[in-house]
């Protein structure tokens, strides 16, 4: 005989079992619904109706991101201006231009027309975001960003830049000698990480004082390798800020890869941190020249008051900036020559024209090679080491961008590598051609800004320019070079090696190097 009590809980039992559907039901219909109609509120009523882009990007943000997470943030949107045009709505609330007038709009300083600063996704870029620590790249309010410039007091300008030369050619002479000593025997180096080893040295040395010593180390510096991987844990503050609900559920189903990133993070900000604090206390005791050099001065003085922490954000960012980022122009501009001999053979005799020797090579003399110069300029058009995007938000009242009158509060960008590459900018426009530069093939040049454009564009444009150019002619000078692998395919089947995250990760470029006339 049955318990009738546990009868009764048999039958609740199969009564919940059987009613679930409908409170399930009950509960996420509302949700559908809610969904059901913001989707047709998107694609039929929303402010932005009228711009192209795929119904899905339309109704949902998540499509982007991720291609965020797969590195291919700046490809897709490639492909959505190849199908869809100069403007191209990736999301629900964004929009993505690709026009040489929408960079002058968005990011230059026009008369009468408000200021689109910089947009959210900044927020997330520092690896002291958390603390709430900004710097000159991600500082958005404009006025608060003036006063940092004026806090560096002329540390991006030509004067600085002079006096900075002899150190910064001692470091790529530094890098010639290297070459030369992997190559005597006939090997081969491989100049993806020789360059990056290189220009970290530069700016690590401009931003916090110090020789890092990465010329002819063998593995990446600890530097460098923190903050190439502190760049997932910026896309994935980016996702979480955009999706603050997903960031629980993130924390739990990629706890590890989450933590990972986060240690890493904190273990590039604790290293940034205590090379500061060693700077700091060097002050008072050295003469050379640097990023911190009038900051530091006045911060003893007692006529700023600025913390360690701010001064190793900034010097974070001014090596994040200027280290991978000139890199990737100078061994992509170097693979890309070395794949065209006519080419190489002209640009080698014009720099072993204008110079007696390898000293004689300065950045004044090298910026009166106007067939380097436009080899360097090519070579910062394709893809490079620039962001994956460049977000503004549009002023309050709304304005307008290439023609477009776009809502106030609107989130634009402008891809360089997306612009640089778009067919309607550029004929053939993965084709590295240096006579595009002369004007007579009808491309849209002003298009390509690798440096980005206006007041908020590369504080460091100066010493990348220097860098790029001193370096190529140096080693067109010294060596005769050619590929290892003269089929090395750079940038991959539908863009595989580029970008990851935030930078591209390239693939070895090993090369052979004799010196010249040997």
């Amino acid at each position: 005989m049955v318990d009738t009590r546990t009868q009764r809980c048999v039958e609740m039992e199969i009564i919940n079992y059987k009613t679930l559907p409908a409170y399930v039901l009950l509960l996420l219909g509302p949700l559908v619904l809610l969904y059901v109609f913001k989707a047709v509120y998107n694609v039929y009523f929303h402010p932005l109706r009228k711009f192209p882009g795929p119904w899905v990007n339309k109704i949902s943000i998540i499509p982007h991101l991720w291609s965020v997470f797969k590195g291919k943030q700046s490809y897709e949107l490639l492909k959505l201006h190849g199908k869809y045009g100069h403007v191209v709505r990736y999301g629900p609330n964004e929009l993505s231009f690709s026009s040489a007038r929408a960079w002058k709009d968005i990011y230059g300083s026009r008369p009468g027309h408000q200021t689109f600063i910089k947009g959210t996704w900044y927020d997330g870029l520092s690896i002291y975001a958390a603390q709430d620590v900004r710097s000159i790249i991600t500082e958005r309010d404009p006025a608060k960003h003036a006063a940092m410039i004026r806090l560096y007091g002329g540390a991006f300008s030509r004067a600085f830049l002079n006096e900075m030369e002899p150190m910064i050619i001692d470091y790529i002479d530094r890098f010639i000698e290297h070459i030369r000593s992997k190559t005597t025997d006939g090997g081969v180096v491989d100049l993806t990480f020789g360059y990056s080893s290189m220009t970290f040295d530069i700016i690590g040395d401009l931003a916090f004082g110090q020789d890092f010593g990465a010329i002819g180390m063998e593995t990446p510096h600890k530097f460098i390798r923190e903050l190439n991987e502190s760049l997932g844990f910026t896309s994935l503050h980016e996702a979480i800020k955009r999706f603050p609900a997903l960031g629980p559920i993130a924390r739990v189903l990629f706890r590890g890869k989450v933590a990972k990133l986060e240690e890493t993070a904190r273990k590039g900000g604790d290293f940034a941190l205590e090379v500061m604090k060693k700077r700091v206390a060097e002050q008072d005791t050295t003469t050379r020249k640097d990023f911190l050099t009038k900051v530091l001065s006045q911060r003893a003085d007692a006529k700023i008051d600025v913390s360690e922490i701010q001064l190793a954000a900034q010097s974070w960012d001014f090596i994040g900036a200027g280290t991978e980022t000139t890199a990737s122009v100078m061994t992509s501009t170097t693979y890309y020559l070395l794949r065209d001999k006519e080419l190489l053979a002209q640009v080698t005799a014009e720099v072993r024209a204008a110079f007696p020797n390898a000293a004689a090579i300065t950045n004044a003399a090298t910026e009166k090679l106007e067939l380097l110069h436009r080899v360097c300029l090519e070579g910062l058009r394709l893809p490079t080491g620039a962001p994956p995007i460049l977000p503004r938000l549009v002023p309050r009242g709304g304005d307008t961008v290439d023609g477009h009158f776009i809502p106030g509060g609107t989130p634009v960008t402008i891809a360089p590598m997306v612009a640089a590459l778009d067919p309607a900018n550029f004929k053939d426009p993965m084709a590295f051609k240096p006579e595009r530069w002369l004007g007579k093939d009808g491309d849209i040049l002003d298009a390509s800004q690798p440096f980005s454009y206006g007041p908020r564009g590369c504080a460091g444009k100066l010493v990348a320019w220097m860098e790029l150019r001193v370096t190529l002619a140096k080693m067109l000078y010294t060596f005769d070079l050619e590929l290892k692998d003269p089929d090395l395919d750079w940038i991959g089947k539908d863009f595989d090696n580029l970008p990851q995250y935030a930078l591209w990760v390239r693939p070895m470029l090993n090369v052979k190097a004799r010196l010249a006339g040997q």
